[in-house]
């Protein structure tokens, strides 16, 4: 027999699948997409509605079965700018909505230290692709020659394997330097082609982007269990924002 935690589990991901569903279909029918109309509740001017919009949603992201999914339902909630919407709430009195916002940023905050925690490996496809997805947003017009080159020190990292300079952030070092690649290109090539003109890379670029990823970390507390209030001046900051300063 399954353990109440195993069952738990299960039947918070049925009510997951349920409620997502539904909100899938109700977009359909009024031409809207999925979660435009919580974050419209959120958006109000009234008070319950808000709150019960915000509750819903922070109680869905709770219930994802994986990170898969939790990680394809904040991207829908941030392309759809739940972050500043929220931002524009932030002055609510209401101490339930503040603690709801409060709900949502950690379970943001949590998000990014899985990424943290997860080492990379050489020998995940999917790591492997992302890394691929860096050199090609770095250099789209170089061909890799090889996984491990000497080419990657062009790009900031200490050695041929570019692999060993995630160690300390896992994932999110990786993730943020393809963000930074993807979204600022022009600015990131130009720091990146003055450092490879160097002779003694003093500036490695890829490594300093890890390093301050794991500034930001420890700056936001993030993975602290013992982090219990999270300045609402901060409250609606997400490091994809933080990377736009």
């Amino acid at each position: 027999m399954a353990s109440l935690e195993t069952q738990q589990a299960m039947g918070e991901a049925w009510g997951f699948a349920v409620v997502d569903r539904a909100i899938i279909e109700n977009a359909k029918r009024s031409s809207k997409q999925p979660y435009q109309g919580l974050l419209s509740c959120i958006s109000s001017t009234e008070m319950n509605m808000q709150l019960n919009a915000l509750t819903l949603i922070n109680q869905l992201i709770k219930a994802t079965p994986n990170r898969t999914t939790c990680k394809s339902l904040f991207e829908t909630l941030s392309r759809l700018g739940i972050n500043k919407i929220i931002q524009r709430q932030i002055h609510i009195e209401n101490e339930e909505f503040r603690r709801q916002i409060f709900i949502f940023q950690q379970l943001r905050l949590d998000q990014y230290d899985k990424l943290r925690k997860e080492l990379y490996d050489k020998n995940n496809h999917q790591h492997e692709e992302l890394l691929m997805r860096l050199w090609r947003a770095v250099f789209p017009d170089e061909t890799l020659q090889s996984r491990v080159s000497e080419q990657w020190k062009q790009m900031g990292f200490q050695g041929t394997d570019p692999a060993t300079d995630f160690r300390g952030m896992g994932l999110l070092g990786l993730m943020n330097l393809i963000y930074i690649a993807e979204n600022h290109s022009n600015t990131f090539r130009r720091i990146v082609k003055g450092q490879a003109s160097r002779d003694d890379f003093l500036y490695p670029v890829a490594v300093a982007g890890i390093s301050i990823s794991h500034l930001l970390t420890t700056t936001f507390r993030v993975g602290d269990p013992g982090l219990l209030f999270f300045p609402l001046s901060l409250q609606c900051c997400t490091m994809n924002e933080l990377q736009n300063e």
